[in-house]
């Protein structure tokens, strides 16, 4: 039977719980943490009213663990002969960078450090960012008018390959996946109350080709103009069969002079393939909330060794 979690949201002082329903997503691949809950007019447990406005800043949490710190965006309120129902939801502090134009100055830079242009458009909206990866050498940028925070963050994170989503204190966090495991295990009949698998191949092909070019200084002898015209680099994937090229170009000067680590990334097995985050083979565990080592909820980007369920290459089937 799955784990029925007690989730309370803070608000103003006050801390409500009881939810009827509850939804919450949170994922490397979405900017920011949205979440939903549904219950009756009359607060769970409570004869009174409660009062409770769009807008209104707000803390999830699970048990003391703190899921996501953020925003109400919306209550909807329904009613029929004998039931009166409410549902709220909201997103992360994050979901401003996502929704709002960014407001310069500045809006444009030469030779700045990566991290700098992020902590700028973080900064309109008082969003603390957290960087845990190298973002390389120093780049010419430009913000477009209309542009909104996330779209910068997004071409920043892209050209560096890195992932950049919200910490549940609503911090923008920028990182790669990591190479360290859970000490909780994945195990069938113990925490995985359901598991699915998908292998899909639309997103794979036979190889990738990744065309860009490149500006030269003055002095700079190590790039030739037809270098620094025309850089490429390729890889290819040998477990695709057929022939399925696919073709990338880089719109900003390659990294390290060299596009081809630009087309490994491109691989499906990378967090970022080809600038798309879905992976050609997935499985999906239904696991309870908690961690039965430590006690902490799932986060995001951790990983966890799995046994007794196996996702193989040509299917799934219980080992």
């Amino acid at each position: 039977m799955a784990l029925i979690v007690p989730l309370y949201l803070d608000i103003g002082g006050r801390s409500f719980g009881g939810w009827l329903r509850v939804r919450i997503e949170r994922s490397i691949d979405n900017a920011t943490t949205q979440w939903g809950i549904g219950a009756t007019r009359s607060w769970p447990g409570s004869e009174g009213q409660w009062w409770i406005e769009p807008g209104d800043r707000v803390r999830v949490r699970a048990y003391d663990h703190t899921v996501c710190e953020g925003w109400i965006d919306v209550i909807r309120c329904d009613y029929d002969g004998v039931m009166h129902h409410i549902e709220l939801s909201g997103r992360g502090l994050v979901s401003d960078l996502v929704d709002c134009s960014y407001i310069g100055p500045p809006w444009q830079w030469k030779s700045v450090d990566p991290a700098e242009v992020i902590r700028t458009v973080a900064q309109q909206h008082q969003i603390e960012v957290k960087i845990e990866a190298d973002l390389g050498e120093p780049i010419e940028f430009q913000i477009q008018q209309g542009e909104t925070p996330w779209d910068v963050i997004d071409r920043i994170a892209r050209l560096r390959q890195v992932l950049a989503y919200e910490e549940p204190d609503g911090s923008l966090l920028i990182t790669r996946g990591s190479d360290s495991f859970l000490e909780t295990r994945l195990v069938q009949g113990e925490n995985i109350l359901a598991a699915t698998g998908t292998l899909d191949d639309r997103d794979r092909f036979s190889e990738y080709i990744v065309k860009g070019q490149q500006k030269t200084k003055n002095g700079d002898d190590s790039v030739s103009p037809e270098q620094a015209s025309f850089s490429i680099g390729s890889v290819r994937d040998p477990s695709v069969k057929r022939y399925r090229p696919l073709l990338l170009v880089q719109s900003t000067a390659p990294i390290g002079r060299s596009n081809s680590a630009g087309a490994n990334r491109a691989q499906p097995r990378s967090p970022l393939a080809a600038g798309c985050s879905r992976m050609a083979s997935c499985g999906r565990s239904t696991v309870c909330a908690r961690s039965s080592t430590r006690g902490w909820v799932w986060t995001a980007s951790s990983r966890s060794r799995r046994s007794s369920w196996t996702f193989r290459t040509k299917g799934c089937a219980p080992s």
